[in-house]
């Protein structure tokens, strides 16, 4: 994981901790720091995923609501970069382009990949 400042070991992605820890702060300090944000990271992540299982197909934008009112407070751009992570890893796919977007346009939904049949067809 590269971050602004020291080196944080055994990471895996690139965080910017700037404003959270500050650069004469210990490599402990760092290393809390990246390890929260991954954790919340993390939580965010099983959010989205359980949302898709039991609501799905959704939008970015149906998704982002579910999370606000549930008490959310990340932006809306989080919450499309976890979607395009959990596609990137095999556990959500494009459902169908019938979602409305703000403006009416057609909008992608997304769901849980099935991975109990998948490739028994």
């Amino acid at each position: 994981m590269t971050i602004s400042g020291p080196s944080v070991p055994h990471a895996s992605a690139h965080l910017d901790l700037r404003g959270r820890v500050r650069s004469d702060d210990p490599m402990t300090s760092w290393h809390a720091a990246a390890m929260q944000d991954e954790a919340q990271r993390l939580h965010l992540r099983d959010y989205v995923h359980l949302c898709l299982k039991a609501w799905g197909p959704l939008t970015h934008a149906e998704v982002y609501e579910r999370y606000r009112e549930a008490g959310g407070t990340r932006t809306a751009a989080r919450i499309r970069h976890i979607v395009k992570d959990l596609v990137d890893d095999g556990y959500v796919e494009r459902a169908d382009e019938k979602g409305r977007s703000a403006t009416g346009n057609p909008s992608t939904r997304w769901r849980v990949v099935d991975l109990t049949t998948e490739g028994l067809a």
